[in-house]
């Protein structure tokens, strides 16, 4: 059982304008300018700018404190000779698993699973080991 932790509204408050390139930029990404918003090179469905992230292909966005409680990564995956990066949103109540490729400076390739275990040996994951992209 995790322990209840106080915080301050001033460390709130900091947290939530943590500003998130910087952050990113802390982590080891490099986030990459797109007109007024940067992305991530391996994740670019998410914008941020300033303390503010989006991501279009969920449709939702926030501010610097949900931004960081939202996503957890896991392990990446070859879907038809492309390396997709794994993350996964049952941390927060939705049974959803996405893989997310960058194909070039100018496209992204999302693959979305609902409802659906992806653990090897599975159905979901025969067909996605089987898939070719052109």
């Amino acid at each position: 059982m995790s322990k209840f932790i106080y915080f301050t509204p001033e460390e709130k408050a900091r947290a939530q304008n943590t500003d998130l390139v910087s952050l990113l930029r802390a982590q080891g990404e490099r986030p990459v300018r797109s007109g007024r918003e940067f992305r991530t090179p391996n994740d670019p469905s998410i914008t941020v700018r300033g303390n503010k992230w989006f991501d279009h292909s969920a449709r939702v966005g926030g501010y610097a404190v949900s931004f960081v409680q939202r996503y957890q990564d896991i392990d990446d995956r070859v879907i038809g000779g492309i390396t997709f990066k794994g993350r996964t949103y049952k941390r927060i109540g939705y049974d959803w698993i996405e893989y997310v490729a960058q194909i070039d400076d100018g496209r992204a390739l999302s693959i979305g699973l609902t409802d659906i275990d992806c653990v090897p040996g599975t159905m979901p994951d025969v067909i996605l080991s089987g898939m070719t992209i052109k």
